[in-house]
């Protein structure tokens, strides 16, 4: 184990231990990925296998819904598809909602199923490729978040030429490095027939992949109008959802962005409690390479949101408030 392994278990770990008190399972995750190849070594592209391991034990373990039905939940409706129990009904009209004034509320979420939502950035062929046929094969719905320009232009690749010069490339062909054949997106063809399924949610992550936060907010706002014309000329209609590039974000983006989407995703956070959700934060766990299967599991209970933390704080990515995860210390 390299150096720089050690020290993600040795974080890992540590969170691990810090949520290990006052710790409140959330009733929802949206989980976060981008590759799944693992042809670069990137903590953003998983090896297939892993995937595989990964959304297998979910199908066995949790219930995976779409990102329509995780805001459906969280704007106090029920799943129109999943019909109520006689005691669920009752629950439901004590005042102030069951969940924040019911003692054993939590001994109930713990007994009861996690919701999941699976959702990837970037719009990479590698999942039409790779991970659609398992996610079909295993019926989960998924979201994909879409920079426009990538699919427009395969050279403008979503990750940094700064970030792939860093990386070992070994065994791969450097000249396809940049969008030719590794980073390849998927084409506008591919979108459409995601786009009549009905298992996958197309969604807007920008135009140009940069961060808002950077953009003056008449550039924010023909960022966004290109996504959509591009969207609407390719697919016939706008999305209704939305994620940062790279995660980054701050207040003054946000009001721009929330009046163009339904929901806006962020990076971050750890999973969420359904009657403490706002829709313009909806926040996301990261997979990273490092996980495998056994840190996967503490990652979708939200016991490595301290690693997440510290990966926002180097980033300089603003901390998605902590009323999400409700952890204290």
């Amino acid at each position: 184990m390299s150096l720089k392994s050690w020290l993600r278990s040795c974080v890992k770990g540590l969170s691990v231990l810090m949520t290990s008190v006052n710790y409140t399972r959330p009733d929802v995750v949206v989980l976060n990925y981008h590759r799944v190849t693992g042809n670069l070594a990137l903590e953003l592209d998983i090896p297939f296998a892993d995937f595989s391991a990964q959304m297998h034990w979910l199908a066995a373990n949790t219930e995976v819904i779409s990102l329509e039905q995780a805001l459906h939940l969280a704007a106090g409706k029920s799943d129109p598809r999943q019909p109520k129990d006689a005691k669920a009904e009752l629950l439901d009209e004590l005042p102030g909602g069951w969940i924040s004034e019911d003692p054993f509320a939590n001994a109930r979420r713990e007994n009861r199923r996690l919701k999941v939502v699976l959702t990837f950035d970037d719009g990479y062929e590698d999942f039409y490729l790779l991970a659609w046929p398992l996610l079909k094969a295993l019926d989960l719905p998924s979201t994909v978040y879409i920079p426009t320009e990538f699919i427009q232009c395969p050279d403008q690749t979503p990750v940094s030429r700064g970030l792939l010069a860093k990386v070992n490339l070994s065994g791969v062909d450097h000249s396809a490095v940049n969008g030719d054949q590794v980073l390849r997106p998927m084409s506008w063809a591919m979108l459409k027939l995601l786009q009549q399924s009905t298992d996958v949610t197309v969604a807007a992550h920008s135009h140009t992949h940069k961060e808002y936060p950077s953009l003056l907010a008449k550039d924010v706002v023909r960022d966004i109008d290109q996504a959509g014309d591009l969207f609407e000329t390719y697919l016939g209609c706008r999305p209704k959802h939305f994620s940062y590039p790279r995660g980054a974000w701050n207040l003054s983006c946000e009001k721009l962005v929330r009046q163009y989407y339904a929901s806006v995703a962020l990076v971050g956070g750890g999973g969420f409690l359904t009657d403490c959700l706002d829709p313009f934060r909806l926040p996301r766990v990261p997979v990273l390479r490092s996980d495998g299967l056994a840190w996967f599991r503490y990652r979708l209970m939200g016991r490595l949101v301290y690693e997440e933390k510290l990966a926002g704080l180097l980033k300089r990515r603003p901390v998605v408030p902590p009323v999400n995860l409700q952890i204290t210390k």
